[in-house]
């Protein structure tokens, strides 16, 4: 019966719920991608983008929250490659603002993740190991959660890259 209730329940999801999940899908998939990029002197750098940085007309939502979490978005870049971060200790999500606007949305969309796998707080056990359906049988709650609570990220992710 449970089953059955929660088939109901996802067909019973909003469309933007939908692309939504196509969005954390996509992530992950991009996240599982190699970032190295031949640097002018022939050494690799890794996550960060040697681009100048763009303008900022697109900047990703100040905040999301997770139920009674809330979390801060700020744009603060790192002193090396990383390019976001989510800090679990002060509720805060950093993404480096010299990345391009589509890299910016990717690492958003990834940081928004870690919140809703965990629902807000730091993971008890990173040494453990998921198989791809484990995985998304355990983000999926968080994420459809976070989806709901915070339509303007929805609107954020699905812009297009100029």
């Amino acid at each position: 019966m449970k089953l059955l209730d929660n088939m109901r329940l996802l067909h019973s999801v909003r469309k933007r719920w939908v692309v939504g999940i196509a969005l954390a899908v996509s992530a992950i998939a991009l996240a599982a991608a190699p970032t190295s990029l031949p640097a002018s002197n022939g050494s690799s750098t890794s996550g960060r983008s040697s681009a100048i940085a763009e303008p900022m007309p697109d900047a990703a939502p100040p905040d999301m929250r997770i139920g009674e979490t809330q979390f801060r978005v700020e744009l603060q870049p790192f002193p090396d490659t990383y390019v976001g971060m989510t800090h679990f200790s002060t509720h805060t999500v950093q993404i480096d603002p010299s990345s391009q606007a589509d890299e910016r949305r990717r690492v958003y969309l990834h940081e928004m993740m870690h919140v809703a796998w965990h629902n807000g707080t730091a993971s008890p056990d990173k040494s453990r190991k998921y198989t791809e359906e484990e995985a998304i049988q355990a983000l999926t709650p968080g994420l459809l959660k976070m989806l709901a609570e915070n339509p303007q990220a929805v609107e954020y992710l699905s812009q297009q890259a100029k």
